[in-house]
């Protein structure tokens, strides 16, 4: 079963209609190709499995290093379930690329910690292109969206 799953790792990365069962069972069905250890995984493993990242368990998530964080394409984030995605490091946060935290989802940032919030947000307020850290009209937005957030919430 493993070597068919590999070969039809980049077809069932790519999906885009999978329940939160489904995901888990594709996660299962990787460790099985690939070893139960995320920490052994190749970027490349990461890469092909794509939206099967969402079906790991967040103890999985937060074994995850840096090399491996930045192989999981933006496209694919917002695919990963709101309590999946909280299971992130404020450190791992700390490694997502611009792309891949702009591609969040209203949810997931929802479902995280102010300390991971705020981690987050420090790839949209950021430029890692001209190392100057200038800070971008889309990051100070960001910033301010959670306190826009609970000002409605309280009125």
């Amino acid at each position: 079963m493993g070597s068919k799953l590999r070969n039809a790792a980049d077809s069932i990365g790519e999906l885009t209609s999978c329940d939160n069962t489904q995901l888990q069972s594709f996660a299962a069905l990787a460790k099985a190709a690939y070893g139960s250890d995320v920490t052994t995984w190749s970027s490349a493993v990461i890469s092909n499995i794509g939206i099967t990242i969402g079906g790991l368990q967040t103890s999985d998530i937060s074994l995850l290093s840096t090399t491996q964080i930045n192989a999981i394409d933006s496209n694919h984030i917002s695919y990963i379930p709101a309590e999946i995605f909280a299971g992130f490091s404020v450190d791992q946060f700390m490694t997502f690329s611009t792309s891949q935290a702009s591609s969040t989802t209203s949810e997931q940032r929802a479902a995280l910690s102010s300390a991971q919030l705020a981690a987050l947000s420090l790839d949209f307020s950021t430029s890692s292109e001209n190392g100057a850290g200038s800070i971008t009209v889309c990051g100070i937005l960001f910033l301010l969206l959670p306190l826009v957030m609970v000002y409605h919430r309280q009125k």
